[in-house]
């Protein structure tokens, strides 16, 4: 992938599904009462950049339609590239955005994007929620086994996203997810790319 770095070393070897997933099952539920056991495998998933996939194995052991897709993780038997006209509903990317440096975001802003369809259950559009840590305490080639991190959402493009009407729908304890449309991921995109340019 265009988009790839370092940041296997930051994969976490969790036991247990993280925080903000059980957070953003929470909000799916909520927001649509008629997901119940009985409809969950109708939602396509992806878990994009998902470590070591123990997201996407909590999801499939609720029911839940996911595919697990990380291109820096490699002889994993259920980690792989969807194909080409793989389409989902939800698109999940959990603490990637700190591990990718700016001069590679539009590639994997791109790749998210091309997993979006019309025609799905939101309304005709496909919903990403992006989750971000807020704690990286040493940003830049200092993170896990030299790997990068940073603090992607700073000050200014938190007034910058709350202007364009886009606001976190979770906040957690170190972390922020947005869910978000097709048109505000691309928003949030530019306004990143902004904010990070005009910092330099």
């Amino acid at each position: 992938m265009k988009y790839s770095t370092t940041s296997a070393k930051t994969a976490i070897k969790r036991k247990t599904a993280s925080r903000p997933l059980l957070k953003i099952i929470e909000h799916i539920e909520r927001s649509h009462s008629y997901w119940t056991s009985d409809t969950r495998d109708l939602m396509q998933i992806l878990d994009h950049g998902s470590g070591h996939g123990k997201d996407a194995e909590h999801l499939a052991a609720y029911g839940w339609a996911v595919k697990a897709y990380d291109p820096n993780i490699s002889n994993h038997p259920t980690i792989e590239r969807p194909a080409e006209l793989d389409l989902f509903d939800v698109v999940l990317s959990t603490y990637v955005l700190n591990v990718i440096p700016p001069n590679l975001r539009d590639d994997y802003f791109q790749d998210l994007l091309s997993y979006g369809k019309n025609g799905g259950l939101f309304n005709d559009k496909t919903r990403y929620y992006i989750t971000v840590r807020t704690d990286v305490k040493n940003p830049g080639f200092t993170g896990r086994g030299g790997a990068y991190q940073c603090n992607p959402i700073s000050d200014g493009l938190k007034v910058a996203l709350a202007n364009a009407m886009i606001e976190p729908e979770i906040k957690g304890s170190g972390f922020l997810t947005y869910c978000l449309s097709e048109g505000e991921l691309e928003h949030f995109a530019a306004l990143l790319y902004w904010d990070n340019h005009s910092s330099l």
